[in-house]
């Protein structure tokens, strides 16, 4: 079977992960033909696959939305004809809307399907970024509605694509996304705890649906309960003035860490490299998860197989991923957080409890699991 995938956009975060794992399972699984369209950036990542893997990148359509949005639609389609491709997998929530192969769509972008994302845009008078969003959310459910199957990483994300199309029934199915330990880690959780004061975690990129700001909030009132000096934070990305990360403009938080007075006690290290996390999680007592939209968290799973105590914004997508594996707080409180904060703080049976429960919890993902039901269902939409 030849398959290609299109994996163009997947230049960070989470997309990155996915494309990096995918590249390390596909080999050791069923004998394919597999072209993949990647980032340009990602081509020395990848440079180990056999030769039934061919490597082609489209640099032009990197550089703005709209160029990536002909090549998707108008030559990608092309392509898949000259090669003669059996079916095509999108790794990146929007399809070719006509397709002369059967798709198969992975959606993991939970912005488009989150009415919250775009109020916060217009709050922040981001008003073209609000106008872009609601049409790429429209090419999003038209992407689910052209495919022959749309795939979710968790079955909230599922739900919530229901709920947006309305009426409008989608062929959907949950595939959670897997989990490898590295090897740095030898697979085991943490042997020990770090030496006080109480370091909490914060591992993301910044963007505003990360909810940034409800964490520094709670952190002015955990100072103003427990002191300053007895915990600190650390961001594994950086604030400043004027600084656009992905487009997203650290500026408002960057201030509000200094209205709130709380700069003695945040750190920000900047991006850590992917084989390097592991003793970046083993530095912290907590890991925070406070996104107010999700479709996964990778983030969630990777500290609950070190065995690092987390405390995740209640959202249906952590329900499902943690389980009884985590702390839950509401999204937008931050005396809610505050509250788990100082709780996992005070108590060390729950630290023990949560520490010991979350590496029996992400030893339910598998990265091979999920590309081997991934080709399944490529092979189903093929036929």
């Amino acid at each position: 079977m030849r398959i290609a995938i299109n994996a163009i956009s997947a230049t960070a975060g989470g997309a990155r992960t996915y494309l990096l794992n995918l590249a390390r399972a596909l080999p050791g699984l069923a004998a394919h033909e597999y072209r993949l369209y990647i980032p340009a950036a990602t081509a020395p990542d990848l440079s180990g696959l056999p030769p039934s893997f061919e490597l082609r990148s489209v640099p032009w359509a990197e550089r703005r939305y709209s160029a990536r949005l002909w090549w998707e639609q108008v030559r990608l389609p092309q392509e898949l004809e000259t090669w003669r491709a059996d079916v095509l997998v999108c790794l990146g929530n929007f399809c070719p809307l006509r397709c002369p192969v059967p798709v198969v769509l992975l959606s993991r972008n939970p912005t488009y399907f989150t009415p919250r994302y775009f109020d916060d845009l217009l709050a922040r008078r981001h008003y073209w970024w609000a106008a872009r969003h609601l049409a790429m959310t429209r090419l999003a459910l038209w992407s689910a509605r052209s495919s022959r199957l749309t795939i979710t990483p968790t079955a909230a994300m599922a739900d919530m694509i229901r709920s947006s199309a309305g009426r409008r029934r989608l062929p959907l199915r949950a595939i959670h996304h897997g989990f490898q330990p590295w090897p740095s880690a030898n697979g085991r959780p943490r042997e020990s705890t770090p030496p006080p004061p109480f370091r909490f975690l914060l591992v993301s990129h910044y963007n505003y649906f990360r909810n940034f700001e409800t964490v520094f909030r709670a952190f002015a009132l955990l100072r103003n309960q427990c002191g300053p000096g007895s915990f600190t934070l650390t961001l594994t990305t950086r604030l400043e003035p004027g600084l656009r990360l992905g487009g997203y403009d650290t500026t408002r938080a960057y201030n509000l860490v200094r209205e709130l007075g709380i700069e003695d006690m945040v750190s920000t290290r900047g991006a850590v490299p992917y084989d390097e996390l592991p003793g970046v999680y083993g530095s912290a007592h907590a890991v925070l998860c406070p996104a107010y939209t999700e479709s996964f968290s990778h983030t969630v799973v990777e500290a609950m197989s070190l065995g690092v105590p987390v405390i995740a914004s209640d959202l249906a997508v952590h329900r499902e991923v943690a389980a009884e594996a985590a702390l839950f707080f509401s999204p937008l409180d931050p005396s809610a957080l505050a509250g788990c904060c100082r709780r996992l703080m005070d108590t060390e049976s729950l630290r023990d409890r949560l520490a010991a429960a979350g590496p029996e919890r992400a030893r339910a993902f598998s990265w091979r699991g999920h590309f081997e039901q991934l080709l399944e269902a490529a092979a189903e939409a093929a036929r």
